[in-house]
């Protein structure tokens, strides 16, 4: 690299990341054009090239860039991570899939080999949902495009892949084969994986709430219970020690949107004759109070976006309390888009809505 000397080269690949990272995006085209004028053999610096061309949405540029970083350490796992990402942009979930099943044959380092598959087995599964998607929405075509059954193949070979390595002692590997035996429907399965992996870590708010669903996706209700209160009481000490990392929206403005949304759906109601007051109320995150109201035969998820109460009154209308939970909501959004905050949550106001007349136009005790 002529006198452009390590040292110079890490330093100015640290500035560019944290410039991509504080999205000083000008400010790190720079920095990587000096970058790689003098380090052009470096597949780093190529594959941070491409990750800005990613997030500027120049994806030919990101294209060519990773070329670059592939042809100098095709199976290096970085460059593997980032084509995953690249690949899963392009919904070529394939080509993603198959280095990263190459490189996962590969010697590699602990850390590695975790990070290469968790996200191998994210990548299987978003195609799943993917695939999901189009077939309900009879888009899916079976002569040319990937079918559930392609799915299922490349989970089962996935599984195989996590049996090969030994990862025996590895929490995210027993987690990975979690989420993957539920894709199966393998739910007994899946719970014994959850199980291993959270005895290996039993701090892990993610595994302890894949086991608590796993129980109640099996009727195990008290069990579920169990665990919906160590998820609430693992998050709630997270929440409170890192409250600015939590929320993605200042209060006031999720408490708009919610409101807006809200008013939209009291909108689509007006000329309907209710048998019950709505009552909307938001929330940051669930109440030590709502935990302790709920019950093995009442189930509550501390991570459910929306909270719905029936209140029988003894005179007047009853009432249906809806309690809308920010943190919950923000968990399942890309962006930071208030705009985006008001449709996913009017969405989910709909939703709830539809069900609650669904409900009362055939009454069945056990939706109460």
């Amino acid at each position: 690299m002529n006198d452009f000397d390590e040292e110079a080269f890490l330093q100015m690949y640290e500035d560019a990341l944290v410039q991509i990272e504080e999205e000083r995006y000008e400010d790190a085209r720079e920095t990587l054009q000096e970058l790689l004028a003098n380090g052009r053999d470096r597949p780093e610096g190529w594959c941070l090239e491409a990750q800005l061309k990613m997030v500027l949405g120049e994806w030919e540029e990101a294209e060519v860039a990773l070329s670059f970083a592939r042809q100098l350490d095709p199976l290096r796992p970085e460059t593997c991570l980032v084509w995953a990402d690249y690949s899963e942009a392009q919904e070529d979930y394939r080509g993603g899939m198959d280095t990263l099943f190459l490189a996962l044959k590969e010697p590699l380092a602990p850390e590695h080999r975790e990070a290469l598959a968790i996200r191998l087995a994210e990548l299987i599964l978003n195609w799943g949902a993917l695939a999901v998607e189009l077939d309900e929405q009879g888009l899916l075509d079976e002569e040319e495009d990937d079918t559930i059954e392609d799915v299922d193949d490349k989970v089962c070979d996935m599984l195989d892949l996590l049996d090969d390595i030994d990862v025996e002692e590895d929490a995210w590997a027993w987690a990975s084969q979690a989420r993957l035996l539920q894709w199966l429907e393998r739910d007994e399965e899946a719970l014994e994986a959850w199980q291993r992996a959270v005895a290996l870590t039993p701090d892990d708010v993610e595994y302890v709430y894949g086991l608590a669903k796993t129980y109640e996706d099996l009727e195990m209700f008290e069990e579920a219970h169990i665990h919906y209160n160590e998820v609430f009481s693992l998050e709630s000490v997270l929440y409170s020690e890192e409250a600015a990392w939590s929320l993605m929206f200042e209060p006031e403005i999720f408490k708009q949107a919610a409101n807006e949304a809200w008013l939209d759906v009291q909108m689509q109601l007006m000329g309907e004759s209710l048998p019950f007051q709505f009552e909307f109320t938001t929330e940051v995150y669930p109440t030590q109070a709502l935990m302790e109201e709920s019950h093995p035969t009442d189930l509550f998820d501390p991570r459910v976006g929306l909270h719905v109460a029936f209140s029988a009154l003894s005179e007047g209308q009853p009432k249906i309390y809806l309690q809308l939970f920010q943190r919950n909501i923000e968990r399942d959004m890309e962006g930071d888009d208030p705009t985006e905050l008001k449709l996913a949550i009017l969405e989910l106001l709909e939703t709830c809505v539809d069900r609650i007349f669904a409900i009362l136009d055939e009454p069945d005790e056990e939706d109460w």
